[in-house]
This record gives structure tokens, sequence and C-alpha cells, in this order.
């Protein structure tokens, strides 16, 4: 800079002006023209704060978060007193991960001015990111109690809002902040990804729609959009949606992994299971699983261990390729739950089995020389819909369950039905799948039934809150008389359960573990299917690939379970009946035989 123009900047009047061009450039995202003409005022005045100040908040915008902190510090180094230099510094420090000092540097900018809604605005978005969601609650209310026309603080509101249960305060705060700002995208999105959760999903794809109008490169919106559509059953739209978020973003896990779902539920095995390889990282698992995996080359003799993941359901599904891993020669080490651990001893005892809670594979990696997860197996074997392995059972009750199953007083003249009517609640689309006891009320008007609960979790306490029907003989008569008959006490593990199983005529549920262990045990098994269910039950049949004995019950509109249960309740009548004939033709031929 030449001498005569450095001498005309240090006119107090041409720095200001210099610093409201700066700020102006900044504010329109002229970057570079902004970074220019700060720099220009510090080569006058090296610790011109305001100057310091906004090249600081240029790097941030920039996308230079540790260049930016540096700046902001030299900024708050030459005025201590700018609450708004603590709230930038607060920006950048969150942005590196420093989470507590960014809320230190809230705090500070709170004791300068304890109405800035800025600072409990970025106080509440660093609480945020700790997972103190009810703090950054009370953060972000403060913030409103400041300046409540802010939407990005009302949506981030609403966001720690859904995170601790508190739904329809939630929806309100969403609201708020589209009412405040109709084209604000991220809003609509927070609102559609709400109302998902809710299952209002008519409601969620307009919410994702707004979003999209205002900015089609949304990929969160195009995902989210897609999940919808696979949940209402328009897998052709559902595709397109996942597809434009994965050509808008080619490394999106959570897109791939979603667009494998609607491939695999249509059969489409060749594509659905190699996209299915980005569920490690749409799910976030640890880097153990995301390590190379065995091929299915042979193993002669090498060590390998097969990976749990997800539920206790999927286990149990994917453990019919245990066999064909053995048969490549290798030493086969698998890590299940404790709950499988007695049950897969029992039926595959040349494998050794380890708890899940045994230390992970990156604490011991020199022991194994080949691993893969066991819901990657179908893709190492090129597994098609006509080849999946259905022949069961494939698991084996250990002898001293079956024992302890075996002493209970079982109903001997009636069918016996066990009954398994809600999933895990943590479950992401648990509210699809599972069913209210009281729905089944239409079962319970059936005689000639013994009903069995094998309910595990949070959905037993319905035992004793729901109402079942009035009319029914259910006091002072045996136990074996009652409507339902809870056998929750007498299991341990799934082994406990696969031996009760093994004393029913059917299985009645929706889709959980339970109703995977009676098709890998070969029982007869019904179950409730949402009209959007999980892949594996696959679109347009009544019978599944993976378990032989196993039927469906679908719905045909998402929530409405009335039609399918009555419709169970007559399948129902039906088997009775066949049983009543088989008992009645049993009796005549012993009082022939006795004549």
């Amino acid at each position: 800079m030449r001498q005569e123009e450095k001498a005309s900047l240090a006119d107090p009047s041409v720095l200001a002006l210099l610093l409201d061009q700066a700020g102006r450039a900044h504010q329109a995202g002229r970057l570079e023209e902004a970074q220019h003409l700060y720099l220009r005022a510090l080569a006058v005045d090296v610790r011109h704060a305001e100057a310091l100040h906004g090249l600081g908040c240029e790097e941030l915008d920039a996308g230079r978060a540790e260049v930016a902190a540096r700046m902001l510090a030299r900024a708050i180094a030459a005025d201590d007193s700018r609450a708004d230099f603590h709230v930038s510094l607060a920006r950048a420090l969150q942005a590196m991960g420093r989470l507590p000092e960014a809320v230190a540097c809230c705090d500070r900018a709170l004791a300068l001015d304890p109405g800035c809604a800025q600072a409990c605005f970025h106080r509440g978005n660093a609480l945020y990111d700790l997972k103190k969601p009810e703090e950054a609650i009370a953060s972000y209310r403060q913030a409103v109690d400041c300046d409540g026309r802010n939407a990005a603080v009302w949506s981030n509101l609403g966001q720690a809002l859904r995170v601790v249960g508190q739904y329809e305060e939630a929806r309100r705060s969403f609201a708020q902040a589209v009412h405040l700002q109709p084209d604000f995208a991220l809003g609509h999105e927070n609102l559609a990804e709400l109302l998902f959760k809710l299952g209002e999903l008519e409601a969620a794809a307009a919410e994702y729609r707004r979003a999209l109008a205002l900015e089609p490169g949304r990929v969160a919106s195009h995902c989210g959009l897609g999940g919808v559509l696979f949940l209402q059953g328009r897998y052709g739209k559902a595709a397109s949606s996942l597809e434009q978020a994965l050509a808008l973003d080619p490394k999106n896990a959570q897109a791939r992994w979603h667009l494998a779902l609607v491939q695999l539920v249509q059969g489409n095995f060749a594509e659905g299971l190699v996209n299915f390889e980005a569920r490690f990282r749409a799910l976030a698992l640890t880097a153990e699983y995301q390590r190379p995996h065995w091929q299915g080359e042979a193993l002669a003799g090498r060590r390998i261990l097969l990976l749990d993941e997800q539920g206790l359901g999927d286990m149990i599904q994917y453990l019919r390729f245990v066999p064909r891993v053995v048969e490549a020669g290798g030493v086969v080490v698998a890590r299940v739950s404790k709950h499988l651990r007695r049950l897969v001893e029992a039926s595959w005892p040349g494998v050794r089995w380890i708890d899940a809670n045994e230390p992970r594979l990156e604490d011991s990696p020199q022991e194994f020389d080949a691993l893969c997860p066991l819901m990657s197996l179908p893709l190492v074997f090129g597994l098609r819909a006509e080849t999946i392995p259905a022949e069961t059972p494939y698991l084996r009750v250990p002898e001293e369950a079956r024992r302890k199953a075996a002493a209970l007083p079982w109903s001997r003249e009636k069918l016996r039905v066990g009954l398994v009517w809600a999933g895990n609640p943590e479950h992401r689309l648990d509210r699809f799948r599972s069913i209210p006891l009281a729905s089944l009320g239409p079962l319970f008007e059936r005689t000639g039934v013994s009903f069995y609960s094998l309910q595990m979790g949070a959905g037993r306490a319905q035992l004793e809150s729901s109402p079942l029907p009035l009319d029914l003989p259910i006091l002072d008569l045996p136990i074996l008389d009652l409507p339902i008959i809870d056998l929750s006490e007498q299991i341990g593990d799934m082994a406990d359960t696969a031996a009760l199983l093994e004393h029913l005529d059917l299985l009645i549920g929706v889709d959980t573990s339970v109703v995977h262990l009676a098709g890998a045990l070969g029982r007869p098994v019904w179950m409730l299917t949402p009209a959007a269910p999980d892949w594996r039950w696959m679109s347009g049949r009544e019978d599944s690939p993976w378990y032989p004995t196993l039927r469906l019950f679908r719905q045909k509109k998402l929530g409405d379970w009335q039609p399918v249960v009555a419709r169970i309740a007559a399948e129902l009548r039906v088997m009775i009946a066949q049983k009543n004939g088989r008992v009645a033709a049993h009796e005549a031929l012993c009082m022939g035989r006795r004549g």
C-alpha cells in the first residue's frame, strides 16, 4: 500500500467507510472482496478490533474456523467489552468441536450483555452438540425471550424439544419458525422430520416438498422424502427421490442405505445388497465394521470373526449362513448377543461363540485373519430371492430349556396360541409395526383357545392396563382359563423362548425377534405386517422366502390394524374347528377301540 493511500485511510471517516464496504460485501457473500477490504483496514491499524472481528467472521463463513478463531481472539484482546466478539469466537470454537470453550465464550458475552439473544442462541447450539438438550432448551428459551423474531432459534428449540420427546411443543416451535420465515428451507425440513416421526406421512411429505421448492439441492430433504414415499409403498417415487439425493451427494450413506431398502423390498437383491453395505456409515457403526470384509474365499484353517449387528431378529435371520462359512474351512468365531448365546451354542457347537459385550475387534486385531458382519454374508454368497437357504429348523433348543418348558401346565384340549404385540419402542419405525394389546380384542372372543403371552419389554405392561373383553370368565377359574397366560417369568433368554414356542400350536405376532425365532424353528407363525413393511418381508406376497412356516397378514392402509385382526380372527376360527375335528375323531377312534 502506498504511503499516501495509507495516510488517507488513517482518516477515521475513510476507515469507517472502508469497514462499512467490507461489511456489505461480507453480507452479500462476496467473501474474497470482504477479506481484501478488511486487510486494507488492518494495514493501517493492525490492532483495529472491528477489522479483526470482521476478518475473523469472514474466515469463519469461508470454512476456515481455526484461522477465524485466531483473528477473533486478537479482536477480543484489542477490545474485550464487545459481547458480539465473544459470540463470534464461540461460533468458531463450536465449528472446531471445542464446545465447552464455546459455552464459556457465550457466558462471557452474557455477562457483558444479559440481553444478547445471539449469545443465548449459540450457547444453546453448543450445549445441544454436547448432548445436553435440557440445558440447550433453557438457552434457546432465553434467546426467544430476548428476541422472538429469529426463525433459526425457534427451529433449533424444536430440535432440542424433539430429542427429549416433547413432540407437540417441538411441533409448535417448528411451526413458529416457518411462520416467521416462510422461505426457511431448513425449518420446513426439521418440521418434516418431526411429522415423519409422529407418523403424519402426508404432512411430512408436504414439508419436505416445501423445503425442496425453496432449495432443490437439499440432500436431507430428498432423502427424507424418499423415506416417506417408501413407507407409503410408492417404491418407484421413493427410489427417484433417493437417486436425486445421491446425484447431489454420491457419498451420502443415508441415501444409499435407504435406496437399498427400496430395492430389496422389491426383490432386487443384485443392486440392493451392494447398496446395503452403506449401513455401516449410515448407522455410524464402529470402525471394525468398516474394515475390509471376507469375500468368500477358502479360509484354509484361518480364523474368521463374524460380527453381530443391529437387533436380535436380524441376527436370528442371518445365522442361517453360519454353516456356509464353516464350509469354507476356517476356524469360525461369531459374536452374538448374550440373549442368543445358549441357543447358538446348542445349534452349532463347532463354532466358538462370544458375547457382544466382549472386547471389540480393534482391541485385538491380531486374533483374526478375516472378518465379516453377519448381515453382509448374503452379499458374499451372491444371494438372490430364489436362492435364500430356507430349510428350517436351523436352530436347536438346548435340552435344559426344553425340560423347563415341558414342566409347565400346558392346555391339552385347547389350541395353544402365543402372542407378541409390541417391539422395541426405541426402534425408529416401531409406531408402524407395534399394535396395542387392546386392538387384538377380537381374537379373545374365540373359545377353544389358550393364549400365552411371550411379550417382553415395555409392551408387557399392557397385560395389566389393557381393557380385555369384560364378558370373558376370568374370575375364580384355574390359570389356564384366563384370557392370556403370561409366560414372561419363564423367559431368561431366547433359548427359553424357543423352548416355549415348541409347545405352541401357533404364534401370532408383530415384526419382532420372536417372530424370527419361530420361523427359524419351523414353527407356525402369523405376522401382522404393516403396509410399510421391513424390506425382508418384501411386497405383494403373503409368504416369506426366509421362513416357510410364516404367513404375512398385511395392512392395506398404514396404521389400520382392524381389518388385519378381523382376518386373523376368522382364520383362527378355522384353525380351532380343525383342531376340534381332529380331537373328536381321535376320541371316536379311542371309543371304538374300547367298544
